[in-house]
């Protein structure tokens, strides 16, 4: 949960092919204009509380922020994030490869219980084509 009241869902859209290079991350339910960081790791996790957040870190092994994603919240809770394929992958290739497989996540803004900290929408798998 987040401080809507709901937790917040992350889906992805477009393909996995990574010659067509059209993924878009869209979240639902995140807090209304508050900044959102998508990352993305090669292992699912499960890290509560994690750098004294109130959600719970679900991807792990090698991380990777997607900085090139990141943009604000509309004042419905939604967020759009395009990923580029052939720039954003770690490691000795600069593309992502066919047979891959990588877990995504929203890490956001929010203000809980404790004052403004930091929470994570629930996390999606995805093996690239």
């Amino acid at each position: 949960m987040n401080s809507t009241g709901r937790p917040a869902r992350l889906r992805l859209t477009g393909s996995l092919s990574i010659a067509e290079n059209r993924l878009l991350l869209v979240g639902n339910e995140v807090p209304e204009s508050t900044w959102v960081l998508p990352i993305a790791g090669t292992i699912p996790v499960n890290v509560p509380m994690v750098g004294g957040s109130t959600g719970t870190l679900c991807v792990g092994g090698s991380v990777r922020r997607l900085a090139a994603s990141i943009a604000r919240a509309d004042a419905g809770g939604a967020y759009d994030g395009a990923i580029d394929l052939t720039v954003w992958h770690p490691g000795p290739s600069p593309t992502a490869q066919p047979g891959e497989t990588w877990h995504f996540q929203l890490w956001f803004r929010d203000s809980g219980q404790t004052g403004v900290t930091s929470n994570f929408s629930d996390a999606v798998e995805v093996t690239y084509q």
